[in-house]
Protein backbone atom coordinates (compact mmCIF):
# COMPACT_ATOMS: atom_id res chain seq x y z
CA UNK A 1 0.00 0.00 0.00
CA UNK A 2 1.78 3.30 -1.55
CA UNK A 3 2.07 6.36 1.41
CA UNK A 4 -0.82 8.64 -0.09
CA UNK A 5 -3.02 5.19 0.01
CA UNK A 6 -2.21 4.91 3.62
CA UNK A 7 -3.14 8.40 4.30
CA UNK A 8 -6.34 9.04 2.06
CA UNK A 9 -7.79 6.36 4.58
CA UNK A 10 -6.24 8.45 7.90
CA UNK A 11 -7.20 11.93 6.39
CA UNK A 12 -10.30 10.48 4.42
CA UNK A 13 -13.28 13.69 4.21
CA UNK A 14 -11.28 15.84 6.36
CA UNK A 15 -11.90 20.15 5.70
CA UNK A 16 -9.97 21.39 7.98
CA UNK A 17 -6.05 20.74 8.99
CA UNK A 18 -3.14 21.87 10.87
CA UNK A 19 0.61 21.47 9.38
CA UNK A 20 3.22 22.01 11.82
CA UNK A 21 6.46 22.75 10.47
CA UNK A 22 10.20 22.74 11.91
CA UNK A 23 10.45 25.76 13.23
CA UNK A 24 7.52 26.03 15.85
CA UNK A 25 8.24 25.49 19.40
CA UNK A 26 5.02 25.71 21.00
CA UNK A 27 0.93 26.29 19.60
CA UNK A 28 -2.12 26.38 20.41
CA UNK A 29 -4.09 24.69 17.56
CA UNK A 30 -7.53 26.20 16.47
CA UNK A 31 -10.32 24.45 17.93
CA UNK A 32 -11.55 23.34 14.07
CA UNK A 33 -9.01 21.58 13.23
CA UNK A 34 -9.27 18.00 12.79
CA UNK A 35 -5.83 16.30 11.96
CA UNK A 36 -2.04 17.24 11.99
CA UNK A 37 1.22 16.68 9.72
CA UNK A 38 3.78 16.89 11.72
CA UNK A 39 7.06 17.87 9.28
CA UNK A 40 9.98 16.43 10.57
CA UNK A 41 11.49 18.90 13.41
CA UNK A 42 7.80 19.91 14.01
CA UNK A 43 7.36 16.02 15.18
CA UNK A 44 8.96 17.28 18.56
CA UNK A 45 4.92 18.77 19.06
CA UNK A 46 3.24 15.45 19.13
CA UNK A 47 2.76 14.78 22.30
CA UNK A 48 1.46 17.92 22.77
CA UNK A 49 -1.42 17.22 20.69
CA UNK A 50 -4.83 16.38 20.97
CA UNK A 51 -4.60 12.49 21.51
CA UNK A 52 -7.86 11.94 19.80
CA UNK A 53 -6.83 13.39 16.58
CA UNK A 54 -5.38 11.59 13.72
CA UNK A 55 -1.04 12.91 13.36
CA UNK A 56 1.25 11.72 10.85
CA UNK A 57 5.16 12.62 11.32
CA UNK A 58 7.13 12.67 8.13
CA UNK A 59 10.44 13.82 7.04
CA UNK A 60 14.02 12.73 6.28
CA UNK A 61 15.18 12.95 9.92
CA UNK A 62 17.47 16.08 9.81
CA UNK A 63 15.55 17.85 12.71
CA UNK A 64 14.16 14.91 14.24
CA UNK A 65 16.39 11.84 15.58
CA UNK A 66 13.09 9.21 16.32
CA UNK A 67 11.57 7.00 13.80
CA UNK A 68 8.58 8.91 11.94
CA UNK A 69 5.31 7.33 10.41
CA UNK A 70 6.79 8.35 6.80
CA UNK A 71 10.32 8.69 6.27
CA UNK A 72 11.89 10.33 2.92
CA UNK A 73 15.71 9.89 2.22
CA UNK A 74 17.68 13.12 2.89
CA UNK A 75 18.80 13.54 -0.79
CA UNK A 76 15.47 13.75 -3.29
CA UNK A 77 13.81 16.48 -5.70
CA UNK A 78 11.20 18.24 -3.11
CA UNK A 79 11.75 19.19 -0.12
CA UNK A 80 10.03 17.48 3.40
CA UNK A 81 7.10 20.19 3.08
CA UNK A 82 6.31 19.49 -0.71
CA UNK A 83 6.07 16.45 -0.07
CA UNK A 84 3.76 17.10 2.80
CA UNK A 85 1.43 18.46 0.71
CA UNK A 86 0.97 15.57 -1.62
CA UNK A 87 -0.11 13.88 1.79
CA UNK A 88 -3.74 16.22 1.75
CA UNK A 89 -6.97 14.77 1.36
CA UNK A 90 -8.93 16.54 -1.82
CA UNK A 91 -11.60 16.98 0.80
CA UNK A 92 -9.57 19.58 2.57
CA UNK A 93 -10.49 23.35 2.37
CA UNK A 94 -8.63 25.08 4.62
CA UNK A 95 -5.27 23.65 6.46
CA UNK A 96 -3.10 26.37 9.35
CA UNK A 97 0.73 26.21 8.87
CA UNK A 98 2.93 26.50 11.42
CA UNK A 99 6.54 26.57 11.71
CA UNK A 100 7.32 27.32 8.06
CA UNK A 101 8.46 30.77 8.39
CA UNK A 102 11.41 31.42 10.57
CA UNK A 103 14.68 29.82 9.63
CA UNK A 104 16.70 29.82 6.37
CA UNK A 105 14.77 32.58 4.31
CA UNK A 106 15.32 30.51 0.65
CA UNK A 107 13.28 27.79 2.60
CA UNK A 108 10.69 30.33 3.45
CA UNK A 109 10.77 31.65 0.17
CA UNK A 110 10.04 28.15 -1.07
CA UNK A 111 7.93 26.85 0.99
CA UNK A 112 5.44 30.24 -0.26
CA UNK A 113 6.16 29.11 -3.99
CA UNK A 114 5.17 25.37 -3.19
CA UNK A 115 1.91 26.65 -1.19
CA UNK A 116 0.74 28.74 -3.85
CA UNK A 117 1.90 26.20 -6.79
CA UNK A 118 -0.59 23.91 -4.57
CA UNK A 119 -3.43 26.25 -4.59
CA UNK A 120 -3.27 26.12 -8.71
CA UNK A 121 -4.08 22.98 -9.34
CA UNK A 122 -6.40 22.14 -6.33
CA UNK A 123 -9.48 24.12 -6.43
CA UNK A 124 -11.23 22.78 -3.05
CA UNK A 125 -8.12 24.40 -0.94
CA UNK A 126 -9.11 27.92 -0.37
CA UNK A 127 -7.28 29.11 2.50
CA UNK A 128 -3.85 28.02 3.80
CA UNK A 129 -2.45 30.36 6.56
CA UNK A 130 1.03 30.61 7.45
CA UNK A 131 1.07 31.62 11.23
CA UNK A 132 3.45 33.04 13.11
CA UNK A 133 1.93 34.61 15.58
CA UNK A 134 -1.90 36.06 15.30
CA UNK A 135 -0.88 39.87 13.74
CA UNK A 136 1.88 38.00 11.89
CA UNK A 137 -0.09 35.82 9.78
CA UNK A 138 0.14 35.26 5.96
CA UNK A 139 -2.66 33.78 3.94
CA UNK A 140 -2.30 32.09 0.83
CA UNK A 141 -5.52 32.29 -1.22
CA UNK A 142 -6.77 30.54 -4.44
CA UNK A 143 -9.05 31.47 -7.09
CA UNK A 144 -12.17 33.39 -6.03
CA UNK A 145 -13.46 35.88 -3.78
CA UNK A 146 -12.41 36.27 -0.13
CA UNK A 147 -13.65 38.08 2.77
CA UNK A 148 -11.16 39.47 5.16
CA UNK A 149 -11.10 41.28 8.38
CA UNK A 150 -8.21 42.95 9.90
CA UNK A 151 -6.66 46.77 10.74
CA UNK A 152 -3.43 47.11 9.71
CA UNK A 153 -0.87 47.00 7.04
CA UNK A 154 -0.92 44.00 4.27
CA UNK A 155 0.63 43.39 0.71
CA UNK A 156 -0.42 41.04 -1.65
CA UNK A 157 1.97 38.93 -3.94
CA UNK A 158 1.05 36.98 -6.88
CA UNK A 159 3.51 34.45 -8.52
CA UNK A 160 0.92 34.60 -12.05
CA UNK A 161 0.58 38.01 -13.47
CA UNK A 162 -3.43 38.21 -13.41
CA UNK A 163 -6.36 40.95 -12.36
CA UNK A 164 -7.21 41.25 -8.72
CA UNK A 165 -10.07 43.24 -6.98
CA UNK A 166 -9.86 44.98 -3.61
CA UNK A 167 -12.73 46.30 -2.22
CA UNK A 168 -14.39 47.40 1.05
CA UNK A 169 -12.36 48.89 3.86
CA UNK A 170 -9.13 49.13 2.70
CA UNK A 171 -7.20 52.06 1.93
CA UNK A 172 -6.32 50.92 -1.90
CA UNK A 173 -9.01 49.26 -4.22
CA UNK A 174 -10.25 48.68 -7.49
CA UNK A 175 -11.66 46.90 -9.98
CA UNK A 176 -9.37 43.94 -12.19
CA UNK A 177 -5.89 46.06 -10.80
CA UNK A 178 -3.19 43.80 -13.21
CA UNK A 179 -1.25 42.61 -10.05
CA UNK A 180 2.43 41.92 -12.03
CA UNK A 181 4.80 38.81 -10.71
CA UNK A 182 6.51 40.33 -7.28
CA UNK A 183 5.65 43.55 -8.41
CA UNK A 184 5.90 46.63 -6.03
CA UNK A 185 1.76 47.67 -7.22
CA UNK A 186 0.66 45.73 -4.59
CA UNK A 187 3.31 46.74 -1.48
CA UNK A 188 1.82 48.40 2.01
CA UNK A 189 -2.13 49.11 1.66
CA UNK A 190 -4.16 49.38 4.71
CA UNK A 191 -7.10 48.00 5.81
CA UNK A 192 -9.13 49.02 8.59
CA UNK A 193 -11.82 46.16 8.76
CA UNK A 194 -13.61 43.96 6.69
CA UNK A 195 -12.48 44.22 2.77
CA UNK A 196 -12.94 41.34 -0.03
CA UNK A 197 -10.30 40.59 -2.50
CA UNK A 198 -11.25 38.67 -5.54
CA UNK A 199 -8.17 36.83 -7.60
CA UNK A 200 -8.09 34.57 -10.87
CA UNK A 201 -5.16 32.91 -9.38
CA UNK A 202 -3.83 32.26 -6.19
CA UNK A 203 -2.42 35.25 -4.32
CA UNK A 204 -0.24 35.72 -0.99
CA UNK A 205 -1.59 38.17 1.45
CA UNK A 206 1.04 39.60 4.23
CA UNK A 207 0.44 41.34 7.08
CA UNK A 208 3.17 43.41 8.85
CA UNK A 209 4.66 42.33 11.43
CA UNK A 210 3.39 44.52 14.98
CA UNK A 211 0.11 45.56 13.22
Amino acid sequence: MSNTTKTEKIFEGLEYMCLIGPMESSLTPNLNCQAFICVDGGAHLKESLPPELPCLTIGDGDSYDKAHDITYPKKKDLNDFALALKLLPKTITQIDLYGLRNGRKDHEIINIGEMLNYLDSHINLQMASFINTESDTWLALNTGTHILNFVGTFTVITLQKQKITIAGEALYKGEDITLNVLTSQGLSNQASGSFTIECQKPVLVMRSQGE
